[in-house]
């Protein structure tokens, strides 16, 4: 009677998972760099819109901190 596939060592299995975690978390920090240049290229985009540049909206969001 054929015997079933034995399984890890739980020692392997647990390098497994390690190893699966760290592809993962670098997947996760590809995803969140791509999603902050796609967020900076959207307000670049509604800048350009609205008929200002980068600097001059810099200017306004810090003097609006300035008042508060």
């Amino acid at each position: 009677m054929p015997r079933g596939s034995r399984k890890k060592p739980i020692e392997e299995q647990i390098a497994d998972v390690e190893s699966k975690i760290q592809e993962l978390q670098t997947k996760k920090k590809e995803l969140l760099e791509a999603k902050e240049q796609e967020d900076i290229r959207r307000l670049l985009d509604a800048v350009k819109e609205a008929g200002t540049t980068p600097e001059e909206l810099v200017k306004q969001l810090l003097s609006q901190n300035e008042n508060q």
